[in-house]
């Protein structure tokens, strides 16, 4: 990560960055210095160079950020004028070998076109997930089963999966298949009537919703996590593994 560097007031004729970028200041046109690119060079006049592709580049016209104003930023140039970026604030393309150390924050969304090789691997939500493509879109928490006229359709009478809300971990992402079911963990259901803690969930009268039961039932879905204290349907975060019959 760089860091920016405030000369002002100081008598130095150059700040070395670790060998990387050299901050130059003086009162000699930009040209007398050799310099590498990405040097920059403040005339005492106020002036202000960088070089790129082995040439100078006034930036007089476009001030420097105050990096006092964004806190853990970096400062970045196009050749043209400079900005602060936190990374991930914007489009950014690393190609080759990028190595980030000490603690780094990307917002917006990240894409990896290659394999990722790390030590750990944390999500926020706990399903295992996989797309399939359903013969009409179901609501979040739906019951459904293999069949219909497409791979899944909706729960009537056995169970073999449940429409996924928010998936930990998504298989078959780079098909057309457009909706992702959850076969285990734990996962928002569709339930009808209350409910209470470690109650057993199962298939109710109502196609892809799930009621109260008992663990003798054929149509087991899983244990609620949370109680329900109204009749009306809602969905129950639950735990389940499916069968395949």
């Amino acid at each position: 990560m760089s860091s920016i560097y405030d000369i002002s007031g100081t008598t130095s004729d150059s700040f070395s960055m670790n060998g990387k970028c050299t901050l130059l200041q003086g009162d000699e046109a930009p040209q007398a210095y050799q310099g590498l690119d990405g040097d920059v060079y403040f005339q005492s006049n106020g002036a202000v160079y960088a070089k790129r592709n082995g040439t100078w580049l006034n930036l007089t016209g476009n001030a420097i950020p105050d990096a006092s104003t964004a806190p853990g930023y970096f400062l970045k140039s196009n050749g043209e004028n400079y900005e602060l970026s936190d990374i991930g604030g914007g489009d950014n393309t690393f190609t080759g070998d990028n190595v980030f150390e000490g603690d780094n924050t990307f917002t917006g969304e990240v894409t990896f076109t290659k394999p990722i090789n790390g030590i750990a691997m944390y999500a926020y939500w706990a399903d295992l997930a996989e797309y399939y493509e359903s013969d009409k879109i179901y609501p979040n928490g739906t019951l459904v089963k293999f069949g219909g006229d497409k791979e899944i359709t909706i729960a009537d009478t056995e169970v073999n999966a449940v429409i996924s809300s928010q998936p930990g971990f998504v298989l078959n992402s780079g098909t057309n298949n457009n909706q992702a079911i959850a076969l285990c963990g734990r996962v928002p259901i569709r339930v009808i009537g209350k409910c209470n803690k470690f109650d057993y969930l199962v298939l109710s009268d109502i196609n892809g919703v799930a009621c109260v039961g008992n663990n003798t039932s054929n149509n087991i879905v899983g244990r609620a996590l949370q109680s329900k204290e109204k009749d009306e349907e809602d969905l129950v975060l639950a735990v389940t593994q499916f069968k395949i019959k």
